[in-house]
């Protein structure tokens, strides 16, 4: 899932620079921020200051998509989709039932 930080304050009328002096920083501080790595702290600050939650500073283009990394019983599982998640859940229900 990519950031969105610059559209979603777009989106809300403001430009980098008002952000930058509602979170009391300067606006090259700001930009590095959106162009690197934002830790969770800066997109909580960011979101509140264009009073939105948090989840809108990301892109939704790729919210039909689903990534992710399941850890049981000692093995790692990687699914792409809801189905492959559904259909580890039922593997797992069912290694539970049968220990």
């Amino acid at each position: 899932m990519a950031l969105a930080i610059k559209k979603a304050i777009k989106r809300k009328g403001f430009t980098i620079q008002e952000i930058a002096a509602r979170l009391e920083i300067d606006r090259l501080t700001l930009t590095r921020q959106l162009n690197g790595n934002p830790t969770l702290k800066t997109l909580q600050r960011i979101a509140a200051a264009i009073d939105v939650p948090v989840t809108d500073l990301f892109d939704d283009e790729e919210s039909e998509t689903l990534t992710g990394f399941i850890e049981w019983d000692k093995n790692l599982y990687k699914v792409g989709s809801v189905e492959e998640l559904e259909a580890l859940l039922v593997k797992i229900q069912s290694d539970t039932v049968n220990r």
